[in-house]
């Protein structure tokens, strides 16, 4: 099969980055852009994630991203709102279901959704990413204190609200610093 002049161009990007770059400036159909993706990545040997990577950090495609996020956040967060209306009370039986449910991959995403969560405790998603921040926020504390990330620590510090854990934080910094 003939290749145009820009699909050439196309298929001598050196990197990913520079293979997006040209990628949403060549005129090339999108059905012959996945054709030429795969032959280009048989040629250098990237992955598809190294060029999704790249995609995420494209101007154009960060542009396309943020275009009516704040809807669609809304939208999201209106349809996994499981709260009864109530504020739920982080019981320790509670602390410690989620505890068990909020665990991390080895990439540094969590297992299990925002949302799976929300609907598992009948909160909301911004309740759930509030006790995620806490939990990040005691395991920081923890390991500037040099100190053992144990059960019964992580229950004795996520019963704080997330301000003092914040300040907590913020002051072993300070002193880890100097």
């Amino acid at each position: 099969m003939e290749l145009t002049k820009d699909e050439k161009k196309l298929l001598s990007s050196e990197n990913p980055d520079q293979y997006i770059d040209l990628s949403v400036k060549l005129k090339i159909s999108r059905g012959r852009k996945a054709f030429l993706s795969r032959i280009w990545q048989e040629n250098t040997g990237y992955t598809v994630e190294d060029i999704m990577f790249a995609r995420n950090r494209h101007p154009y495609w960060k542009e396309k991203k943020q275009k009516n996020h704040k809807e669609r956040t809304k939208k999201r967060l209106l349809e996994h709102n499981y709260s009864p209306g109530l504020r739920i009370e982080w019981t320790d039986d509670l602390i410690e279901k989620f505890l068990e449910l909020n665990k991390k991959k080895n990439n540094g995403r969590y297992e299990i959704e925002d949302r799976v969560l929300a609907k598992e405790f009948k909160t909301t998603i911004p309740g759930i990413q509030h006790m995620r921040r806490k939990m990040n926020y005691v395991v920081k504390i923890l390991d500037m204190e040099d100190k053992k990330v144990t059960r019964k620590r992580i229950m004795d510090l996520i019963k704080h609200s997330e301000g003092i854990l914040y300040r907590m934080h913020r002051d072993l910094s300070i002193r880890v610093k100097k």
